[in-house]
């Protein structure tokens, strides 16, 4: 029986109840501090804030900001006693996590020399598990902004235009992410997506990112989501027409199609799978994934195989096209999702089928197609170089370079003035521009860049936004918009290769925001149901896939 327990376990029962006691007797002790010095932290500032808003009692005003002042100072006193009688910062195993939290109000009031010294004690918490790292986080980048230096977390944010956020000056981004992993937080760009927000580089100085909402990736989809319900919609159709025109229709069209047209729409898909990759966890976008998982699917890759290889459309073949196919799968190797794995591996053999064709045309591509429209060659080598590179194929990657020092010799002046057709698509001295500098080392590209586009010069306005022509219809104003979204990509990706010290770096950058500002948010928020690469475009820019 429990009354018959030996001598010794029964003092040594004693003993653990005793140190118990005294721990939560400490626990209260400590407690009923804090508690006091948080009456004491906010023992003047309401009265403050009223009287500020007021807007009178200057005086007392200043009064009651010494004799905070003083409190404050009390606190911080407090705290490092608190912290030598418990041999730690106060952590939520201590005083709980309510007032754990609180007692870091009463540093963020403290002096920034004060708070460097209590820092240090407080990040220890976090690595012992004491501290939510969030917490510490916060506190940690407020102590840096009041120095006026950029933050080491990416915690604090501001208000821009209308109720757009922008994020206060970070440190370099793998910094930060370093930073934050070493206290238990997930990169920032994740965090960020979970508050539906998108992180994008700043190239004019890397301290600043733009955050781009997710309503934004949501009006870019909706057209492509739309269009593959109505192919879906169609299909079922010709399913239950029984007739021989509706057989030979289902047979001949590509899975991979336009909704309006007869031709390959591949960067829908791109555009779906980016968006997904992006924000997987986002409801909004769980209709595409059950889309791609349809469409995806071994059936619908094999028709597409089969198209493929009967080369019934012309168009199916192009470089561009079979471009976008290699980005799709670029986008899907480099992603760990389970079911986006899948998807590739059931995408290789039609992977495998366009490299090949890719290889066969090159034979015969003497000179490139250097048109501003979808057939230019240019563009797509720079898709298929950055596949490559994603996917680590040694030998395509230098089939490409060695084609593109066949293929583009030319260094003389290019005449990027006869390109301002608002019925183009690209620039070609731009495309060719964005090519070479993937190509090139960096002191031989700037060299080639001098003699290739002189024209980029200290203040020149060199290159003019394209305005559509009034009274067209939609489709010319798509192509304005395209050109001048497309120019803005490949601007920011000729300046992404160039060093801070180059003046065209400013220049090209500054032409890339006029270009951006010219068309970005008519292609975001118009729907343009007839030219869904324009999202696609979009996409393509906002996310810096080719930087």
């Amino acid at each position: 029986m429990a009354f018959n327990r030996p001598r010794k376990t029964r003092i040594s029962i004693t003993i653990t109840l005793l140190i118990s006691f005294c721990f939560l007797v400490a626990a209260e002790s400590y407690t009923d501090v804090l508690n006091h010095a948080i009456r004491l932290d906010q023992q003047h500032r309401l009265t403050i804030q009223q009287l500020k808003i007021s807007g009178e009692n200057h005086k007392k005003i200043n009064q009651l900001r010494a004799s905070q002042r003083i409190l404050d100072q009390q606190n911080i006193s407090t705290l490092h006693d608190l912290v030598k009688k418990i041999g730690h910062w106060p952590g939520i195993d201590d005083v709980g996590e309510n007032m754990a939290k609180t007692a870091l109000v009463i540093v963020k009031h403290a002096s920034v020399e004060q708070q460097a010294t209590l820092l240090p004690k407080i990040k220890q918490a976090v690595l012992s598990q004491q501290i939510k790292p969030e917490w510490y986080a916060d506190l940690f980048d407020q102590w840096l902004m009041q120095q006026d230096l950029p933050q080491a977390y990416g915690t604090l944010m501001m208000k821009g235009k209308g109720q757009q956020k922008k994020l206060f000056p970070i440190q370099p981004i793998k910094q930060v992410n370093q930073q934050r992993a070493e206290i238990g937080l997930v990169d920032l760009q994740h965090r960020l997506t979970k508050q539906k927000l998108w992180l994008r580089p700043n190239l004019y100085d890397e301290k600043y990112y733009e955050l781009v909402p997710i309503k934004t990736f949501e009006r870019l989809t909706d057209p492509a989501i739309d269009c593959l319900k109505k192919m879906a919609s169609r299909s079922k159709k010709a399913r239950l027409d029984q007739s021989e025109n509706a057989d030979t229709m289902k047979r001949k069209k590509p899975i991979l199609s336009n909704c309006v047209e007869e031709q390959p729409a591949v960067y829908n898909y791109w555009l779906l799978v980016k968006t997904l990759k992006l924000f997987p966890e986002h409801p909004y976008f769980e209709q595409i994934r059950k889309q791609l998982a349809y469409d995806f699917g071994i059936k619908n890759i094999q028709k597409q195989f089969g198209h493929l290889q009967t080369k019934v459309d012309y168009h199916q073949q192009r470089l561009y096209s079979m471009a976008w196919y290699l980005t799709v799968a670029a986008e899907l190797h480099s992603w760990t999702d389970a079911q986006a794995q899948q998807w590739y591996s059931t995408l290789q053999p039609l992977e495998t089928q366009i490299k090949s064709s890719i290889i066969n045309q090159f034979s015969q591509l003497t000179p490139p197609i250097n048109s501003n429209r979808h057939s230019q060659d240019t563009f797509a080598i720079a898709l298929m170089l950055d596949y490559s590179r994603v996917i680590n194929d040694i030998n395509f990657e230098q089939l490409l370079i060695n084609q593109v020092n066949r293929l583009y010799t030319s260094k003389e002046k290019c005449p990027i003035d006869k390109e301002s057709s608002n019925q183009n698509l690209f620039s070609a001295c731009l495309a060719e521009a964005d090519l070479m500098r993937r190509v090139m080392s960096a002191e031989v590209y700037r060299k080639w860049l001098k003699k290739r586009l002189p024209q980029i010069k200290h203040n020149s306005h060199w290159l003019r936004t394209v305005e559509p022509n009034k009274g067209r219809d939609d489709r010319n104003s798509a192509y304005a918009n395209g050109l001048n979204i497309s120019r803005a990509w490949m601007l920011e990706g000729i300046a992404s290769a160039l060093p801070n010290t180059d003046k065209r770096r400013k220049i090209l950058l500054n032409q890339s925001t006029n270009h951006r500002r010219a068309s970005l948010s008519t292609i975001i928020n118009k729907q343009h149901n007839t030219n869904l690469w324009l999202k696609s475009f979009a996409l393509y820019f906002l996310t810096q896939t080719g930087v």
